[in-house]
């Protein structure tokens, strides 16, 4: 029976993220994350260390052969300390990879070339986005479910390091289309974070609920100049925040630990007894489970925040349980609250710049864009195993 639901966003007139980028990538897959990632250097240089002296037998358990990658070929290859690289494993979530390819399935090495010494790139879903702001930005490489922790999505760079390029990977019309909207071209900076923050307002995974269950994000750029630069100025402390290149403002760290743990290592109870609300607004985390030590004063919003249904404060926790008490994590789980905690707010701020965004928006003719073509029409395959593609 033919399917009743138009496509998502099919009434609207606004371009789709995967319209004004010419670039787009999956993110990293390993296909052993558990033995290729670690939430510490040392911890997975020396486990890295260790699976070399290991015997056949035992290095073929420990690595989890597949069809691309056996323990047999990475024994062979000695250790390589230039090889451990941070990467964007989840939201506000990096961790080491050992990235080489004979310990990564789909290194998308075309995406990581393409990707240079810096760059930061959107992240969303091609379907199916649920709650939560509706792109993530990332600003080191990105794992393949770096959006929600499964089900993939699509990697959208920014910076375009090909010498004699334009600089970035955005549609050249859609620049000269802003600029005649606006009277001077915006920079590809700020057009991005405009899309970002009219994507992380709470109110645009809301409303769009239905048109994101089949569809990528859609861009509702607005007519007024002025609302393009309030966009353009929340998404700026938004990449800055979910990127990790600014702290988080004085006045968002509440959150303090308090007491003196009784064991040495995190300990993280089962999420009915994770959060202990204080009945104002906010709440203690125990991280022993004696609660001998408390991150206190968290932000019930902070603690609730999903990406997709993705509780990214209880999974952060939940994946260093075990490790050491030691100063490093007690400023890693801190400047985490903080982030989440200014994030929120600046995203709730968004949520006017979108209304004003919607109730004027562009439509693609006005931004020199053509009419959608169908999915993967232009798409060009750099390498079938990396399964990257260019929307030019």
């Amino acid at each position: 029976m033919q399917n009743l639901k138009p496509l998502g966003f099919s009434e609207l007139d606004w371009p789709g993220v995967d319209e004004v980028f010419r670039l787009k990538s999956n993110g990293i897959v390993t296909y052993r994350d558990d033995f290729a990632y670690a939430t510490r250097q040392d911890v997975l240089a020396q486990r890295v260390q260790d699976f070399l002296t290991l015997d056949p037998v035992q290095a073929s358990v420990a690595f989890k052969d597949t069809r691309s990658n056996s323990a047999a070929r990475a024994i062979l290859v000695p250790f390589d300390d230039a090889a451990l690289t941070r990467i964007s494993y989840r939201p506000m979530d990096r961790r080491w990879l050992y990235n080489r390819r004979e310990y990564v399935d789909f290194p998308k090495r075309a995406l990581q070339e393409a990707w240079g010494s810096t760059n930061h790139a959107l992240f969303v879903l091609e379907d199916g986005t649920g709650a939560g702001p509706a792109a993530w930005c990332h600003g080191i490489k990105p794992d393949q479910h770096s959006f929600r922790g499964s089900t993939g999505g699509w990697v959208f760079p920014l910076i375009n390091h090909t010498e004699g390029g334009s600089g970035h990977y955005l549609s050249p019309s859609l620049i000269a289309g802003l600029g005649l909207a606006y009277g001077i071209p915006p920079s590809a900076q700020q057009v991005f974070d405009a899309i970002l923050a009219l994507l992380s307002a709470p109110s645009y995974s809301r409303d769009f609920a239905r048109d994101l269950e089949d569809a990528f994000p859609h861009i509702p750029f607005p007519a007024n100049p002025d609302v393009f630069a309030a966009a353009a100025a929340l998404g700026a402390d938004i990449r800055a925040l979910q990127g990790f290149t600014r702290p988080p403002g004085k006045a968002f760290r509440q959150a303090r630990l308090l007491g003196r743990a009784t064991g040495v290592t995190l300990q993280v109870p089962p999420p009915s007894r994770a959060f202990l609300q204080d009945g104002a607004g906010g709440g203690l985390i125990p991280l022993q489970e004696d609660q001998s030590l408390r991150l206190a004063h968290v932000p019930l919003a902070a603690w609730e925040f999903q990406v997709s249904g993705y509780p990214v404060l209880y999974r952060w926790l939940k994946a260093r349980e075990g490790d050491a008490l030691d100063a490093a994590f007690t400023q890693d789980v801190l400047d985490l609250v903080w982030r989440l905690t200014e994030m929120v707010e600046v995203m709730g701020r968004a949520d006017a710049v979108l209304a004003s965004a919607r109730s004027h928006p562009l439509t693609r003719g006005e931004l020199n864009l053509p009419q959608p073509v169908p999915y993967g029409a232009n798409a060009i395959h750099l390498d079938p195993d990396e399964h990257i593609e260019s929307t030019s």
